[in-house]
């Protein structure tokens, strides 16, 4: 996704989050489904810290994970949506500000890698964090464009330790094999290989195959398992489900 369409998903995202728990009639002591243990206010909260860390990783060495001791933590007296209001502008003013072609360390590829590894990583943990905040409050969980659905596989992808490889270059082992089909996507899906880890976009034989809309994939690889009714997709399996369902390595 190019530079641009991230900045302006995670201020859509976060604004529509914002939006939620700056209701005043909202109860923000509701607990969040897909967040087990969480309340609605955990959201805002969690964000801020996570905007908050990511700006001191782009001020900080590119070839050094960031001092945990420096990133700044919500002060007792301030709201969590007023924490993150306030880191969001932080972040974004950052990215904007930061060369495209810049380096620095992340937590999937480590020291030195793409600066746009960060604003792809945050439009897509604003956006899953966007489907929390509608389950908790109980309204409808629209869905965003098939392009940033789909990059969000990829992101899932790449922030489980999955390397894109080649066809030629998966092959095949002794661990299980999927592949993700997204109905509305031109082209191949992604075929991925646990036991490496790899991925590639393109056509292999595997285990178990994933079908449904890049929107429904997205939210089951991030285990946001939104009722069929409200997404109005369900996602298929040809293959062992629950295979499929254990794979998963983030939630």
């Amino acid at each position: 996704m190019e530079k641009s369409e991230c900045l302006e998903a995670i201020e859509r995202e976060a604004s529509h989050i914002l939006t939620i728990v700056e209701d005043p009639g909202v109860d923000l002591a509701r607990p969040v489904p897909t967040c087990p243990g969480w309340t609605l206010d955990d959201l805002p909260s969690h964000l801020g810290r996570v905007y908050a860390m990511v700006t001191t990783v782009l001020g900080g060495d590119p070839n050094s994970p960031p001092d945990r001791s420096k990133i700044p933590s919500r002060p007792e007296a301030q709201a969590p949506s007023s924490w993150m209001r306030d880191r969001l502008a932080i972040l974004l003013d950052a990215l904007r500000q930061v060369a495209d072609d810049a380096r620095f360390w992340n937590f999937a590829t480590g020291p030195a890698s793409p600066v746009s590894f960060w604003w792809r990583r945050q439009a897509h943990e604003t956006l899953i964090h966007r489907v929390d905040a509608d389950l908790a409050a109980g309204g409808p969980v629209a869905a965003p464009t098939v392009d940033l659905a789909a990059d969000g596989i990829d992101d899932f992808l790449a922030v489980s330790g999955f390397r894109q490889v080649t066809a030629e270059q998966l092959a095949p082992g002794s661990g299980l094999t999927l592949e993700l089909r997204a109905g509305d996507v031109r082209g191949p899906g992604w075929s991925v290989s646990t036991d490496e880890p790899l991925f590639t976009r393109d056509t292999r034989s595997a285990d178990v195959v994933v079908h449904g809309t890049a929107w429904a994939l997205d939210l089951w690889c991030w285990q946001r398992d939104v009722p069929a009714v409200i997404l109005a997709e369900e996602v298929r399996f040809d293959g062992d489900r629950h295979a499929a369902e254990e794979w998963r390595p983030v939630r």
